[in-house]
């Protein structure tokens, strides 16, 4: 019956459980869960934090409603219900992280940090600051954990995997390197 937030990851993370252990994992898009917790998200980046310490008394009230509910789906619906409703006010969009995100994940060997700021009206040291606050980690390292995921999926969709050339592909200058 705990709860805990976990920032974005650097690196994997494993948890631990019994074979009758259930989770309930509510994962915000990236770039949007700074108005439900009103920190800076670099603060929590890498770090799994116990939940009552940080997080506002709504997330307490849905842990212990979930206890209560059987139906999945109808979990996932009080969930969103609850915090639609309580956090609609604070649910504003940042539109140059918004801008910054949609455009790293679309392509992230793509993508240009400054050509990025640049677009937004930052400079690159501002938008830098601005983009660790939203999304935890600066651009450079969302980049490199996009292109990351993006492998993983890869790896995940395909039977028989061209190594070299997935890391050519993905951004890596060879297959060393992307094994690093």
């Amino acid at each position: 019956n705990k709860i805990w937030i976990s920032g974005i990851r650097n690196r994997y993370i494993s948890i631990p459980s019994s074979r009758n252990s259930e989770m309930f994992v509510i994962n915000f898009r990236k770039g949007m869960v700074r108005p439900f917790l009103q920190m800076p998200l670099h603060e929590i980046t890498d770090k799994v934090i116990d939940g009552d310490i940080i997080l506002h008394r709504i997330f307490l009230e849905i842990r212990e409603a979930l206890l209560e509910i059987g139906e999945v789906s109808a979990m996932f619906e009080m969930v969103e219900k609850k915090l639609t409703n309580t956090y609609r006010p604070a649910m504003v969009v940042n539109p140059f992280i918004d801008y910054a995100v949609a455009n790293i994940l679309q392509d992230p060997r793509a993508a240009r940090i400054k050509a990025i700021a640049d677009k937004t009206g930052y400079s690159s040291k501002h938008f830098i600051t601005m983009f660790k606050d939203h999304v935890g980690v600066n651009p450079k390292t969302f980049m490199r954990i996009t292109r990351f995921q993006k492998i993983i999926a890869e790896i995940e969709r395909s039977r028989k995997i061209n190594w070299a050339g997935l890391a050519v592909e993905s951004g890596y200058y060879d297959q060393s390197h992307f094994i690093d």
